[in-house]
């Protein structure tokens, strides 16, 4: 079992900071967030799409607007070739609707098989889109590293343009052109975006030139491809800062009307249509099922939902999504459990490293996060996919690494690897398994070997009593919450349990009671620490650490508490 950890306030505010015409409780919030002036203060609140920066400020988007142009004259096949997770998906489904909006006819795409193909753009399968007519590929959220790939395109006749945001190595690509904010030679300073971003951002430039050119028939509204654009970018790990802080604010409210059918009905039946959305919403409860018919392996892509326009076969593949999510659940469940029995071997290292055969290949990254959230250190999971082990690695927020450097010190060791500094994927041979460990323990981690102790922050101390509509309407006011934007965690002293209910796969619903106010509290998959809670004898004296949300349900509006920790009197 984890260790209880710490919590410990953000950051001290200065008194003078407090003396602004703005709620002390906000001022808070955003001091801990890095914003400490009026104007900085006002961009939070206002985030107005008049703040957004130009798309030409990337590098390669003219270039590459010029031959969408000439593919859409000549009327030459256009290939969408997008990455499986969601962010992949949602940019090319966003691709296809901007596409095809602008009139844009000769369509097609193409996601590679997260089992049978891999990650990334392959040189194997360029001679299948030649044999298709394909004349330009355009990459969605992956391409960066597609040196073998692209000289295959251009050796067959076929123009690659590359949008991506993932890290680049030493050699680029020879592609026609590459929009990428984080290549070396791009000085947009928006290296933020996710794939679906900069996907989004090429779109918005080439609506723009077609229109100078008079090439378009009608007006298109941009905000419609917000819908695609917010679930990519709440799903992929992505700092929720300047443009995605904006976009992701309007995309809530794109997605909430969204005219995708298939949408429509998955939200149905979450009971979260025509509700105010949020950040977690759509990052916990909405997207992952989606990403679940990829991690299984389904046969059904969770694109097929976005583009989906007939409601008899968005139901049918809502109902596929719901049960594919649940058996994912399930294995999901198992395997943190074993790879959690291993976390004491590693208690004198800086990593852990937990192997499984039965782990599902498509859940490693989950019980990689999990890992995390125990241990606090960057963390490893590999699992047998036929004749290779598969790997994923998830390291904590705060720490200062990259994962992407971690792999790259034990190439040797590796066939492949990529990814971002937080999260990264990787294959190798049963054989090198040991020689991976080792490597591991060589790597400067810049952490004490003695087991860390977790910390949670949270932004202030607040009661029950204060909890009431301006409360709500001014924490309203800074969503999204997300990453680099943090959601903000307020401490509840003296609360009373009095109730707990176990909810199906693993939750709990908590009443608590303070000073003669009884609110719910949500737990959703506790740590194993935490299973005393169905046990636990009532009532009894506890602290939590929650979220304050709006539960809308039936109608009616109430306050909850969306629980982050909790602690007994005897647990502190």
């Amino acid at each position: 079992m984890s260790k209880q950890p710490t919590w410990e306030v953000r950051e001290s505010v200065p008194p003078d900071f407090l003396q602004l015409d703005t709620p002390d409780f906000i001022l808070r919030l955003l001091y801990c967030r890095g914003f400490r002036s009026q104007d900085a203060i006002s961009g939070v609140l206002s985030q107005s799409l008049k703040d957004l920066r130009s798309p030409h400020l990337m590098e390669g988007v003219p270039k590459a607007l010029d031959r969408l142009i000439q593919a859409f004259n000549n009327k030459e096949k256009i290939l969408i070739y997008g990455d499986y997770d969601m962010d992949g998906t949602s940019g090319t489904a966003l691709c296809l609707k901007a596409l095809k909006q602008m009139g844009f006819e000769n369509l097609d795409y193409f996601q590679p098989d997260r089992f049978k193909d891999g990650y990334g753009l392959h040189a194997s399968l360029m001679e299948r889109f030649k044999e298709q007519s394909v004349d330009l590929i355009l990459t969605v959220d992956l391409g960066i590293t597609a040196v073998e790939a692209c000289d295959r395109a251009t050796e067959l006749g076929m123009d690659v343009i590359i949008t991506d945001h993932h890290l680049p190595q030493e050699v680029l690509p020879r592609a026609l052109t590459i929009v990428n904010p984080n290549q070396e030679e791009c000085t947009s300073d928006m290296g933020h975006l996710c794939g679906a971003g900069v996907i989004f951002y090429v779109c918005l430039a080439l609506k723009a030139e077609m229109q100078k050119q008079g090439l378009l028939d009608e007006k298109i509204n941009t905000k419609s491809w917000l819908d695609c654009f917010v679930i990519g970018t709440l799903t992929d790990m992505v700092p929720l800062l300047h443009e995605n802080r904006i976009l992701v604010k309007h995309g809530l409210l794109s997605l909430a009307q969204t005219e995708s059918v298939g949408l429509q009905t998955l939200m149905k039946r979450l009971g979260l249509w025509k509700t105010k959305l949020s950040g977690s919403d759509v990052a916990i409860r909405m997207a992952p099922k989606l990403n679940a018919l990829s991690r299984m392996g389904s046969d059904i892509r969770a694109i097929e939902l976005f583009l989906c326009e007939k409601q008899s076969q968005a139901d049918l593949l809502v109902d596929q999504v719901l049960e594919i999510n649940e058996q994912r659940r399930r294995l999901q469940k198992a395997a943190e459990t074993q790879a959690l029995e291993q976390i004491d071997q590693y208690k004198n290292e800086s990593f852990v490293l937990a192997r499984g055969d039965d782990i599902h290949p498509g859940v490693l990254g989950l019980v990689a996060t999990r890992l995390v959230q125990n241990t606090g250190k960057p963390s490893f999971v590999v699992s047998k996919n036929e004749d290779a082990l598969l790997g994923s690695g998830r390291a904590p927020e705060d720490w200062g690494g990259n994962l992407v450097d971690v792999l790259n010190h034990c190439s040797e060791s590796l066939s492949k690897f990529g990814g971002h500094a937080k999260a990264a994927g990787f294959e190798l041979e049963p054989s090198d398994l040991e020689s991976f460990e080792e490597c591991l323990k060589t790597y400067d981690f810049s952490s004490d070997s003695e087991e860390q102790v977790i910390c949670r922050y949270y932004d202030c101390e607040v009661e029950l009593k204060e909890l009431n509509q301006e409360f709500m309407a001014w924490l309203d006011s800074l969503r999204p919450f997300g990453q680099s934007f943090e959601t903000p965690l307020f401490l509840f002293k003296n609360l009373k349990l009095t109730e707990v209910k176990s909810l199906k796969g693993g939750h709990f619903r908590l009443k608590l009671e303070q000073g003669g106010l009884n609110i719910n509290g949500l737990l959703f998959s506790p740590e194993p620490r935490l299973d005393f809670i169905g046990d636990i004898e009532l009532p009894v004296e506890v602290e939590v650490l929650a979220e304050p949300q709006w539960n809308f349900f039936a109608g009616r509006r109430s306050l909850q508490l969306l629980i982050s920790d909790l602690r007994t009197r005897w647990d502190q």
